[in-house]
Parts: C-alpha cells; structure tokens; sequence
C-alpha cells in the first residue's frame, strides 16, 4: 500500500488535489478537493486562463476545462507538482457511491484508516436516507452535533 498523507500534511502543504493513480503514475486529478497556501502562482495562473477564457466565452467546450488549464499551469511550477501530498481520488470517491448501502464496519475501518477526505454526494435519492442502516445514516449518528 502506498503512503497516505494526513489530513495535517495537506494542510500545510503549499498545494494539493487529490489524483487519479494507475501503476504509479500520475494520469489524472480531481478538483472537487483543492488546498493551496494564500497566493499560490499555480492557481494564480488557472484562475487567469479562466478569467480570460470567460471574458470571451459564456459556455464550456470542454467539461475539464479545469483540468486542462491545471495541467497547463503545472508545467510551469514542476517543484509545487514534485512537492505535493499524493492521495488518490478512487480511494476518496469510494464512499459517495455506497451511501445507500447497509453499513459494513469492516469495509468502514478499512476505508477510513487509509483516506483522510471523500467526496460525498448532497443530491442524494430518498432511499438513501430513509435505509436506517444506511452509511449516510451512521455518518450522519457519528457526526450529529453538526446536523
């Protein structure tokens, strides 16, 4: 298994996205999940390649626009890249698709001892949170004094 940053380290990382991993290369990244330090050049840079692209264009021509200008900004700033915490998204979108599912402890602890952040869905069916034993149900126990 490969090393997992803590929650701790990609905060006080200058920057992070979590990653799409095969075979220990790097082939794709996710920006559902972005921490950078105040100021970071790299998304300086996409933010601008956006601003101008939405000055001359009102729609998208291309769903990972983001994506694209990301990569773009990133060979500029190889060290922030080379730098960074690598998490692999696979590993942290696992959980928002078994949100209607029953709870499985075991599937749970293995999860959560290796994935600090998941991304969730808040659109979620009915079923989802009427199933008592639902994952979303025992999230939503474990954590509701935020509810």
């Amino acid at each position: 298994m490969q090393w997992q940053p803590t929650v701790k380290e990609i905060m006080q990382s200058e920057l992070f996205v979590f990653h799409y991993i095969q075979s220990g290369r790097i082939v794709g990244l996710s920006n559902w999940f972005i921490h950078a330090k105040t100021g970071n050049p790299l998304l300086r840079d996409v933010r601008d390649m956006l601003l101008a692209y939405w000055k001359d264009y009102d729609c998208t021509v291309e769903y990972y626009m983001f994506h694209v200008f990301f990569r773009a900004a990133a060979r500029r700033y190889p060290e922030l890249i080379a730098n960074m915490p690598m998490e692999n998204s696979y590993d942290s979108i696992m959980l928002g698709g078994r949100l209607g599912q029953n709870f499985d402890e075991a599937w749970w602890r293995e999860l959560t001892s290796h994935v600090c952040f998941h991304k969730l869905n808040y659109r979620l069916e009915k079923s989802v949170s009427q199933n008592s034993d639902s994952y979303w149900n025992h999230i939503r126990k474990m954590y509701n004094d935020l509810w």
